[in-house]
């Protein structure tokens, strides 16, 4: 009787105890087709969260990882489009990194719908920061395959149409989704900052 009355009062005891425990858990971010270590790799995540849990895709899960593959093989298209679908992803898969760049004022969009390094640096604040070769290496990259991969979406789609309107409009895409505190070029030679 003595233990089990013992045993009672420390089951109280503890409880009293654990009742003001908080256990909280880790921030929970989702990505949409970057894994955590890709975004490392690139540079746009240069510290993990040190006690972070990571949740793999359902893409890459076991059950659903033969349907993806399947769908995006790329095989029930021309070898026109095959080339239009890698443009385009390879495009999705900058995007992020573009918008990193863009809203720290280091990128800015072209009349003609080119990405280039952001004339208005000094206004910007980052002149210093571009000067160090392996941020402008990586800009100076990143803007080729950008601007390559645009010149093949817009060449494909108007490969067969001579109208220079509709190519002049898909060129201007880029340009039209700046978004406010981006850098754009309002005339030739003028480089602001959206409002």
């Amino acid at each position: 009787m003595k233990n089990q009355n013992i045993l009672i009062f420390l089951f109280f005891i503890s409880g009293i105890f654990l009742t003001n425990c908080v256990i909280k858990s880790p921030l929970i971010t989702f990505t949409q087709t970057q894994t955590a270590a890709e975004k490392q790799m690139i540079g746009e995540d240069r510290i993990l969260e040190k006690d972070g849990w990571l949740i793999s895709s359902v893409k890459n899960s076991s059950a659903g990882a033969e349907v993806w593959k399947k769908d995006f093989s790329g095989e029930n298209y021309t070898l026109g489009d095959q080339n239009i679908l890698m443009s385009l992803k390879a495009l999705a898969y900058l995007a992020p990194e573009i918008r990193t760049w863009k809203e720290e004022g280091f990128l800015a969009e072209g009349l003609d719908g080119k990405l280039r390094i952001n004339p208005a640096a000094s206004e910007a604040g980052i002149k210093n920061e571009l000067s160090k070769t392996e941020v402008k290496s990586r800009l100076e990259s990143l803007i080729s395959l950008t601007n390559e991969h645009r010149n093949k979406v817009v060449f494909s789609r108007f490969e067969n149409d001579s109208s220079k309107e509709k190519s002049e409009h898909l060129k201007l895409t880029w340009y039209r989704l700046v978004e406010k505190g981006e850098y754009y070029e309002k005339s030739p030679g003028k480089w602001i900052r959206k409002e």
